[in-house]
């Protein structure tokens, strides 16, 4: 059994029990247990046959300009559960287009929750990781404007949740509600590299957030941190590389320190991010800026954002989106190996090269769409991207090689979003 599902299991076992416990008094109330659902159909079609558009990096890339239905496909399911006045809980499947499509990774939220009074919350379980102002329902794509959240805000951070526990303090001020979070336990995610699928873990993660929010205004400041828990030294799927490069030290000296910047065990990541949101009357505004920082040598550090400005016109909303990512670092160069290098391994300094290029991010988008709200649980989105990819910036596509040129790439999405 994988660390992963035995942790989950973990996760389960109390909160089913607890909930046939509950469910075996009489004077259990039937308003104490709610199912509730959210799903989305898409058509997505890109018009460039080496990049793969993805939504997260824990999905499929959909390339060769092909259009598919199954690719945003989602389908959720939530159990909302109050044993008591205090003691609660929530269980969350998501079924939708994954690396690795287990159950485990379909259980999206499942835990405990202890009001131990109108001020304080502590949840336990596996919990959304909340660093963004859409942490508590970027699944649920009827409740956000666009057909899909801005990539180059949203896909740069590979998990959506962690287990663990969060600790919640809220009050009311200022005609708001304030709320102060802190967190903290461990995560893991499949990414797809062009070495291949990997699993990257995490622990442990900590993180605070602060939050303001009213009818019409919603604040937020986050940080958190993690550190990789990768005991075989090497980033994932790159250990054979390393080896090879540190073995190769003596006579070229840039493959130690490329072999170095490679190892990621006790390395940590850190990311930042403001957010404001805005809506009154026919108006929706809402942005977010986020940095995120790492002593991983060859990981760039990343400066994102994002500006969303929406119209209502009857039940139709008119949308336009600014987004960009950018490091803040210059490309490194991989120098040809000395001879007989070079003429014994023709292909490693390409290979090297390539694989640094390939996680660097360098591009912006600009985004239009309309949002038509047939009734009050239904709404269909379509939403047209031009995006501008830097050759050596195209992380957040799925790739086959490196491009030899500067792309400019244009994604046509129509989906139809619900919640029952």
């Amino acid at each position: 059994m994988s660390t992963l599902r035995y942790r989950l299991l973990l996760v389960l076992l109390p909160l089913l029990l607890v909930g046939n416990l509950a469910l075996a008094e009489s004077t259990v109330e039937p308003e104490r247990w709610r199912l509730s659902g959210f799903g989305s159909l898409w058509v997505t079609g890109g018009d460039d046959e080496g990049q793969g558009v993805r939504r997260d990096l824990y999905m499929h890339g959909l390339a060769d300009g092909d259009a598919s239905l199954a690719w945003g496909g989602l389908l959720g399911l939530q159990l909302d559960a109050h044993f008591t006045d205090q003691l609660g809980g929530a269980i969350q499947l998501v079924g939708r287009d994954r690396l690795d499509d287990s159950l485990e990774n379909s259980v999206e939220w499942a835990f405990l929750r202890y009001q131990f009074t109108p001020e304080w919350q502590l949840r336990m379980g596996r919990i959304g990781l909340d660093i963004y102002l859409l942490s508590e329902y970027r699944s649920v794509g009827f409740s956000y404007l666009w057909s899909r959240p801005p990539s180059e805000f949203y896909t740069t951070v590979p998990f959506q949740s962690f287990e663990g526990a969060d600790l919640t303090w809220s009050r009311p001020v200022g005609g708001g509600q304030l709320r102060a979070k802190i967190y903290g336990g461990e995560t893991s995610s499949d990414l797809k590299l062009q070495s291949g699928v990997i699993e990257l873990n995490f622990s442990p993660i900590y993180g605070v957030v602060l939050t303001w929010e009213s009818d019409v205004w919603h604040w937020r400041v986050a940080a958190t941190t993690n550190k990789v828990d990768e005991p075989g030294g090497y980033f994932p799927g790159l250990e054979p590389l390393g080896q090879s490069l540190e073995q190769l030290a003596p006579l070229w000296p840039q493959a130690g320190e490329l072999s170095g910047e490679m190892t990621v065990d006790g390395e940590r990541y850190y990311y930042y991010g403001i957010g404001v949101g805005y809506n009154r009357d026919l108006w929706q505004v809402q942005a977010e800026v986020g940095r995120i920082e790492s002593t991983v040598g060859f990981y760039p550090l990343i400066n994102k954002g994002y500006l969303s400005l929406g119209r209502q016109v009857g039940p139709v909303t008119v949308f336009g989106v600014l987004a960009a990512n950018q490091g803040d670092e210059e490309r490194t160069i991989v120098s040809s190996p000395p001879p007989p290098l070079n003429m014994l391994q023709p292909q490693l300094q390409e290979q090297v090269q390539s694989l640094w290029d390939g996680l660097n991010v360098e591009q912006h988008t600009v985004s239009l769409g309309l949002r038509w709200d047939v009734r009050y649980d239904l709404a269909l989105k379509l939403q047209w991207d031009r995006s501008w990819v830097d050759q050596y910036g195209t992380s957040l596509w799925q790739i086959e090689e490196i491009p030899d040129r500067d792309l400019v790439i244009d994604t046509l999405t129509l989906n139809l979003d619900g919640i029952f």
